[in-house]
């Protein structure tokens, strides 16, 4: 009797161990604190970038497609901002775009050594003429040096120009996006344009460019995909470490994905085609390594996650193949300097439903995972973190996720309105991850 007594004082003792690891573990990646971001419209806000400017401040930048703008802002940890920038449509392309889904976007910005800030993305336009690519330079105050709306050297009659990545090199920026030459038929029936009508490429082409400090283009480059990519939805630049004239990015269509390195012209380098949706993981600390994350087309019936080791010529030179995460889609991945791995995105369900904005932190062989959803009280978020960046020591974040009202009440009977205090904007969640 005694020997069963001990054994249950042993076993309770040992859960309550286990209950106050978990406990910690959940603490060690709880929020330390919540910023909710608004403008003067009180529009739903997508946040599309966070960065760190320096220790102390953030810029965010994104689309508000229900007011028809992109927007940023300047903030510190505090939630003060230090400015606001916000770009609307274009008044001579608001009645040709009323009522449709498109709307000008920032989908990255970099905050120069200068304290100036360059913010990327697309300006939409009527669809007879090119939708062009944006810069925007602001100073330390968030006045604007230089506005440019980007156009392709070699273009067709019409088209669609973003620019979905820039990242710094040395004093000077690099732009990777894409052109999708637009080729029109008056009908369906009518044959194709002879090639001397349309002497530019057709489809999408990746595009890349140069500017100096000023933001002023220095050199330009259209690369066609190798692969038949249907799509190219281009992810991050990473700068190789070691190089000061390559870099590295990828484009998937979530059944193929292709990786590149390109030199400063825009040249291709070498490059890599996948089976499956890949994406580049950030190191949180530089180092030489080179990483992609995803679910292979072999690999997935068995509901395998692979993360697989580049070399600079983008040789495969390691996979790991594991559960973890599960269910979970990732928008954002970062490589802590013990290789496990924080990524950002949204819990899904068996069939796939985004249900809630989640933090997914997995052990570099992919074998365990700790994972956190933001606290929400008067909003609801957008379904999915949208962007995140590490932010003074390693294991600390800033997540960016849109935020919509709770529960939309009528506040008067003939009205729809919102009750007071509604809130839609975007929340930045600030974390400690362990």
């Amino acid at each position: 009797m005694l020997i069963q007594e001990r054994n249950l004082f042993f076993a309770i003792v040992c859960l309550l161990a286990v209950f106050v690891i978990l406990v910690r573990n959940a603490q060690s990646s709880a929020p330390d604190h919540q910023i909710f971001l608004k403008t003067d419209q009180g529009p739903a806000l997508e946040p599309l970038v966070v960065v760190a400017s320096d220790n102390d401040h953030l810029i965010v930048a994104g689309e508000s497609s229900a007011i028809s703008s992109a927007w940023a802002m300047k903030i510190d940890f505090s939630g003060k901002i230090a400015w606001t920038y916000t770009l609307g449509l274009l008044a001579e392309d608001a009645e040709a775009f009323h009522g449709t889904i498109f709307s000008p976007k920032f989908t990255d910005a970099v905050a120069m050594p200068d304290g100036t800030t360059f913010l990327c993305g697309s300006m939409p336009r009527p669809p007879t003429q090119y939708a062009p690519g944006l810069l925007v330079h602001l100073d330390a105050t968030g006045q604007v040096l230089s506005k440019q709306l980007i156009l392709p050297k070699q273009r067709n009659a019409s088209g669609i120009a973003d620019i979905n990545s820039c990242i710094s090199w040395g004093d000077r920026l690099a732009l990777v996006g894409q052109v999708f030459h637009v080729v029109p038929h008056k009908s369906v029936f009518d044959p194709p344009p002879r090639p001397e009508e349309y002497p530019y490429p057709t489809g999408s082409v990746y595009w890349v460019l140069l500017t100096d400090a000023n933001g002023k283009i220095e050199s330009e480059a259209q690369i066609h995909p190798s692969t038949n990519l249907i799509s190219l939805n281009i992810g991050p630049i990473v700068r190789l470490s070691g190089s000061n004239d390559s870099i590295v990015y990828s484009a998937t269509d979530n059944n193929s994905t292709e990786i590149i390195r390109a030199n400063v012209e825009g040249n291709v380098e070498a490059e890599k085609e996948l089976s499956g949706a890949f994406s580049l993981v950030r190191p949180v600390v530089q180092d030489d390594q080179l990483q992609v994350f995803g679910v292979s087309t072999l690999a997935k019936s068995s509901g395998l996650n692979v993360t697989m080791l580049l070399d600079n010529q983008l040789k495969e030179i390691g996979q790991t193949q594991g559960v973890h995460p599960a269910f979970f889609l990732t928008r954002v991945a970062y490589r802590m300097p013990d290789r496990s791995l924080v990524l950002f995105g949204s819990k899904v369900s068996r069939s796939g439903a985004i249900y809630n904005s989640q933090v997914a932190h997995v052990s570099a062989d992919l074998k365990s995972e700790t994972n956190m959803s933001p606290l929400r009280d008067a909003i609801s978020d957008g379904g999915s973190i949208w962007a995140a960046t590490p932010i003074r020591n390693p294991g600390e974040f800033a997540a960016a996720t849109m935020a919509i009202a709770r529960d939309v009440i009528p506040d008067k009977p003939e009205g729809t309105g919102p009750v007071p205090g509604f809130k839609a904007g975007a929340v930045l969640d600030f974390l400690q991850i362990n």
